[in-house]
């Protein structure tokens, strides 16, 4: 009997203490927990690319399901420590700076309040979630930002971030038999660019380029016909799209330009057709003139989430059209040239035919047969699609009238001419059920010179030709006129051949280039002055054109 007593007692004494043990570490445990699924919460959503654009789908990034637009919820929050007090679901929705319907736990600001209730846990018991997610500078300090009213991450155009840095602050509520209880987790997460792309595409053509000294010290180059579009998918799309019919500068800094037009995306960008007069490098001829040339359809297109600059039926555009003054493009690099290569006076070494202008029109990277007159013309387009049969395409394409150089008083249309009949590069990777990467580059352009009998039998080269049958294969000892050869005029010369064409497409790569269709460099032209005149040779290269696609979705 003593030691039952003594036992009760001791028991009496004891149990208070063995009762609050078994609630702490119950407590603990609840606490550990909560705080465990409140961190995985945070890696889950760190994990989330951070912006995608609106056409690669619904619940891709992080701010699909954390801050989706700026609705407030259709249930106003109920903060309070009372028994099955849990969040509710329609407390989701966005919560304005300034709003009194926020709980102590969550932040100051505007932020978007998600609500997930129940937590799926197996084996751990009961919880809610309540993610509120805030955008913030990025500054040493940041500050949270205010959304656009229209922010919606399900509308293209409103889906754009209003900054690339968003606060966490995920609350896990346990535990509703005593009470409300909780604990909160804060973290902030930035936007981190992939290491490598899921699209990437590029267009480029250069129509025409040329490069010279006009003395010893001073370069002067020119590119005529320039298109270069370049578009990559990350977490979200950028475009930017380049046009400009004609560009001609000296080391000096001194500068003319063509017509000329840019446009970056996002926001989507775009313009209509944009004519310039003509431009003088020095105010003269004497060096470069561009006659009225234009760009048409300039765009760089990414609201849809994918990087896209022109179409295949309105592709960009740049160059010259039919009517042209100046004969579009002139070049020259001296005032004084060999006197006894007889050139005719006040004429430009290189320039264009302009009453040649009856062009194949381009439609979908192909030349058809209908009409429309240019003298020079550059174009190319970008596109990408997704779902079924995604794609992505590059185009470029370029064309010219006759490219006369060197008119002399026996040849006025110039003892070489060259004709960039019509030049293409495409590179194209389909996905379905398979992923099919395309490379397609194909060219014809023409070459005469100046004979004792008149000119020769056009040159015809194309992408089949083999080096034998090129440029390189026509002596330069042939005779023009009157015991000058073209030797007199030409230094070098070359076409490209079919082994030079660019073509490669592997795995979920496409790439095509033709790196200058004739490719010439002249003798010295400069007859007086000082140096040797040795740097008076001119480089011409016609039609360099290059595509990239790539699709790693």
């Amino acid at each position: 009997m003593v030691a039952l007593g003594l036992f009760l007692v001791v028991t009496t004494a004891v149990l208070p203490q063995v009762i609050a043990g078994i609630k702490a570490t119950s407590t603990a445990r609840d606490v550990t927990q909560a705080k465990g699924v409140a961190q995985a919460q945070v890696e889950k959503m760190r994990n989330l690319p951070f912006y995608v654009g609106r056409a690669a789908g619904d619940y891709i990034d992080v701010l699909d399901t954390y801050y989706r637009n700026t609705v407030a919820p259709t249930t106003s929050p109920v903060c309070s420590s009372a028994p099955a007090a849990f969040p509710k679901v329609a407390w989701t929705g966005y919560v304005a700076a300034g709003s009194a319907a926020r709980c102590g736990y969550e932040p100051a600001g505007a932020f978007y309040r998600k609500v997930v209730n129940p937590i799926v846990a197996p084996g751990l018991g009961a919880f809610a979630m309540v993610v509120d997610t805030q955008f913030l500078t990025s500054d040493s300090t940041p500050a949270p930002v205010t959304p656009r009213t229209t922010y919606d991450s399900q509308v293209a155009g409103r889906d754009i971030p209003p900054a690339m840095q968003v606060a966490i602050t995920v609350t896990v509520h346990y535990d509703t038999k005593r009470g409300d209880r909780y604990t909160s987790v804060y973290s902030q997460v930035d936007r981190v660019r992939p290491v490598s792309p899921l699209i990437v595409s590029e267009a480029k053509v250069t129509a025409l380029r040329l490069s010279s000294m006009v003395d010893d010290t001073t370069t002067l180059t020119s590119d005529v016909g320039v298109v270069n579009l370049a578009g990559e998918l990350f977490t979200g799309s950028r475009v930017s799209a380049f046009a400009n019919a004609g560009v001609a500068s000296t080391s000096l800094g001194a500068q003319a330009t063509a017509a000329s037009t840019n446009a970056v995306a996002p926001p989507d960008a775009s313009a209509g057709t944009v004519p310039a007069v003509a431009s003088r490098l020095d105010g003269t001829c004497d060096l470069v003139c561009f006659g009225g040339s234009q760009t048409v359809g300039t765009s760089a297109l990414a609201s849809d989430g994918l990087p896209r600059a022109g179409t295949a039926t309105a592709p960009v555009q740049s160059g010259f059209p039919q009517g042209t003054s100046s004969n579009g493009v002139s070049f020259s690099n001296t005032t004084s040239p060999v006197s006894g290569l007889r050139l005719a006076p006040n004429q430009p070494m290189v320039s264009l035919d302009s009453s040649l202008t009856d062009k194949s029109r381009v439609s979908g990277c192909a030349f058809g047969g209908s009409s429309d007159p240019a003298v020079l013309r550059s174009t190319g387009y970008l596109n990408a699609t997704k779902g079924a049969g995604a794609t992505v395409d590059a185009c470029a394409t370029s064309q010219s009238s006759t490219i006369k150089l060197f008119p002399t008083d026996f040849a006025p249309g110039g003892v070489v001419r060259i004709s960039i009949e019509q030049a293409r590069v495409q590179c194209t990777v389909t996905t379905s059920s398979t992923v099919v990467p395309t490379a397609a580059a194909t060219f014809r352009a023409t070459v005469q010179w100046m004979t004792p009998s008149g000119y020769s039998t056009p040159l015809v080269v194309t992408e089949t030709t083999g080096a034998a049958s090129g440029l390189e294969s026509i002596p330069l000892t042939t005779v023009v006129r009157d015991g000058l050869r073209l030797s007199d005029y030409i230094s070098s010369w070359r076409s490209l051949g079919s082994a030079d064409v660019v073509r490669t497409a592997s795995g979920r790569d496409a790439e095509a280039a033709l790196r200058g269709i004739v490719s010439i460099d002249t003798v010295p032209t400069r007859s007086s002055g000082t140096g040797s005149g040795e740097t008076s040779v001119i480089s011409l290269q016609a039609g360099a054109l290059s595509c990239k696609a790539g699709d790693y979705r």
